[in-house]
């Protein structure tokens, strides 16, 4: 069986970032936002126009405006004053739509409770209406905290105009945003029950309470901010919020904020405020788009020339030379096989994360180096010597298109079983890789950062090209995870809330080890069954199976688990609990955007429910998106958050380095981990394994195709 590279899908319990090739095991950095904030102040390009407020999305000071950023930004900010401590976390979905999470510390000078910070997490939303025009303003609404505890609930509806160097602002808020010089609910005389606004009870968080939005009297807001310069911008508002939330240890002397911020570049900008009259704050904000890579689109070597071809040539079709070439530009050649005018190749790619580029740069060297009575190629994509991916290319359709010129559909999905005999007798079926991991865990009440690191040992061997063992152990070497002493109040099975003792006693661990037979039994249909000991909280027994044509968009898929939990220490003892789980699911990948997932079934603690999990995908491979799951467990049983919910991101390692690797980082953002909605987290699945090389991609990675 070939191996190839590939990262661990992380999970919120055990976000381990790892790649399964000795030389390409690197650990970036201990903190990946100065991993990310030391690249992009560093990149140089245009400056944006937009500067940010203390939430993280455009604004003035505190306040929004009703702007927005490029469709695709997305940002990390910290803001800290004497008593507040923000991390938001701001991503512009849509041109039109804006989300953020948001983890909040809040206290006297920082302390509260026993000497900790009172921390809480939160999540907004940002739309626009109507985009400026001559004569008209910008018209955005947004809701603050709308699915959190309630510490920033508010909504409001805001406008901004510009007018030379200055952008004007006014809205109206709601909720908290509703202090001072309070007026009557202009919305009330169209639907009554919005005049007043009554208490929210917002419980353990995570419910959407939509008879509380846009209710109550509201406040008017202002502001304006000008440009003094092409780096340099200057606020000032007027703010209703009374700070109630934070009575207790700050005082409002002063509802006018004023403000300066300062782009470093477009990816770094930096801000200071005056706030209540009598409390200064600081921003710092690193800003990544898809879009704009920091180290350029990539520093490969230029693809092997296409040659003019003649019927009466005398070049003869190469294996060898075909293979010494495909190597050197990071491809493995795993067979070769020639039928009348067709030259087929199964490839492993190795370092090309687009998909596209990969298919250009084979179907060059095969154009070069076959004789010219071969006029089309099929390229067939392998992983774990399963055909994930094929593609038919005519050559004359391909020098076409290299040079410029518009071929539709030049690259044509096929759905392809077998695959060839293995041609390289230097073939082993053992591989491994010994290099540094990083853990991290977030948004702990006690400490909302904690990591571990140490050293990973990874091995495998394949016993037949469908059959094979892998496993992974660790040594930790330090870190600061055996200091969570928070215990699960969990009423349900703790099948994940008990997360810090594995933390605490997993020293030394396997972190998992299984037998795995993994075949495409027919050109549309993939298998996978695993036995062993499959993460780090669960062993047992899990196959699945996944039905996706090459060049649908649609996927269906099931799988089913007996699933036993294993001993704090995940060496080699399991706990008593015992669990079947399983799930149907569908994958959607809705146009060049957008990614769409739905699965119901059983989870671990034994509920019955369903996940959506919904993804922009960008060209570039950036992935950015959102998950909830909601089961028959009830909000209140659940525990703290009510529900299961996230984000993630990720981002290929290419776009960070700006050389070719398919390697890629995911980080995820989950507000808090309960027993409820929990999935097992296994080495891979097939959806995942065979989604990347497909037709989908292809189309989004085009303007790549021979570069």
């Amino acid at each position: 069986m070939y191996w190839q590279k590939y990262t661990y899908s992380t999970n919120p319990l055990n976000m381990r970032l790892r790649k399964l090739k000795l030389l390409n095991l690197k650990l970036l950095n201990r903190r990946f936002f100065e991993i990310l904030s030391f690249i992009i102040a560093t990149s140089a390009s245009p400056l944006m126009a937009q500067n940010l407020n203390g939430f993280g999305f455009p604004g003035l000071v505190e306040l929004p405006t009703a702007r927005h950023m490029p469709a695709g930004e997305l940002v990390f900010q910290q803001k800290l004053d004497r008593s507040v401590h923000r991390s938001n976390a701001m991503f512009q979905l849509t041109p039109n739509i804006a989300t953020a999470f948001r983890y909040v510390g809040q206290g006297r000078n920082s302390t509260m409770y026993a000497g900790r910070e009172n921390w809480d997490r939160s999540f907004d939303v940002h739309i626009k209406l109507l985009a400026e025009r001559q004569g008209r303003p910008e018209l955005s609404f947004g809701m603050r905290d709308f699915i959190g505890t309630g510490w920033y609930t508010s909504e409001y509806v805001v406008v901004t105009k510009k007018f030379g160097p200055i952008d004007f602002t006014a809205g109206l808020g709601f909720g908290r945003l509703a202090g001072r010089n309070k007026i009557g609910n202009p919305l009330g005389a169209l639907v009554p029950k919005l005049k007043a606004r009554g208490g929210r009870d917002a419980g353990l968080g995570g419910e959407l309470e939509f008879g509380q939005w846009f209710s109550g009297p509201a406040s008017p807001f202002f502001g304006a901010k000008i440009q003094l310069s092409d780096k340099v911008a200057a606020a000032i508002e007027y703010n209703p919020d009374l700070m109630l939330q934070e009575a207790n240890y700050l005082s409002v002397k002063s509802p006018i904020n004023v403000g300066v911020t300062y782009r470093v570049n477009d990816g770094l900008e930096l801000g200071g405020q005056l706030l209540q009259g009598n409390t200064y704050g600081l921003t710092a904000s690193v800003i990544l788009n898809p879009k704009r890579p920091p180290n350029g689109n990539g520093l490969e070597l230029a693809p092997v020339p296409m040659r003019a071809r003649q019927a009466a040539s005398n070049v003869q079709t190469s294996p060898e030379i075909i293979k010494t070439v495909l190597k050197s530009e990071g491809f493995l050649l795993r067979g070769t096989q020639i039928t009348g005018e067709t030259i087929r190749v199964d490839i492993v790619n190795q370092e090309f994360r687009s998909v596209a580029q990969a298919l250009g740069r084979i179907t060059r060297t095969l154009q070069r180096f076959s004789s010219d009575n071969i006029t089309k190629a099929k390229i067939v994509f392998i992983k774990h010597t399963v055909p994930v991916a094929s593609y038919e290319i005519n050559f004359n359709d391909a020098q076409e298109a290299s040079k410029g010129r518009e071929v539709k559909g030049i690259f044509k999905p096929k759905d392809v079983a077998n695959v060839l005999p293995v041609e390289d007798p230097a073939h082993s079926n053992f591989v491994w890789a010994l290099g540094p991991y990083l853990d991290t865990r977030f948004f702990d009440p006690y400490r909302p950062l904690r990591y571990d690191f140490g050293l990973n040992l990874f091995a495998g061997y394949s016993f037949s090209d469908n059959f094979s063992v892998s496993g992974s152990t660790q040594k930790s070497f330090g870190g600061i995870f055996d200091e969570n002493i928070r215990e699960s109040d969990s009423v349900l099975t703790h099948v994940r809330s008990d997360f810090p003792e594995y933390d605490s006693l997993g020293d030394e661990a396997i972190d998992h080890l299984t037998f795995k037979y993994l075949r495409k039994i027919n050109p549309t249909t993939y298998v996978r069954a695993e036995v062993g000991y499959l993460e780090t909280m669960f062993g047992g027994a899990a196959v699945e199976a996944l039905y996706k044509p090459n060049a649908s968009d649609l996927a269906f898929g099931i799988d089913l688990a007996v699933a036993k939990k294993r001993e704090y220490d995940q060496m080699f003892g399991f706990k008593d609990y015992q669990t079947t789980t399983g799930h149907v699911s569908v994958y959607w990948d809705a146009g060049k955007k957008f990614d769409l997932q739905a699965s119901v079934g059983r989870y671990l603690a034994g509920d019955w429910g369903g996940t959506l999990k919904v993804s922009r995908k960008f060209a570039n491979g950036w992935k950015v998106g959102t998950y909830a799951t909601l089961t028959d467990v009830p909000f209140d049983t659940f525990g703290e958050g009510s529900f299961d919910k996230g984000l993630f991101l990720e981002f290929p390692l290419d776009w960070m380095v700006g050389t070719k690797s398919r390697s890629q980082r995911t980080f995820v953002i989950k507000p808090i981990t309960r027993d409820g909605g929990a999935k097992l987290m296994g080495t891979g699945h097939l959806h995942s394994l065979v989604s990347r090389d497909q037709n989908s991609e292809v189309v989004r990675e085009m303007g790549r195709a021979w570069k």
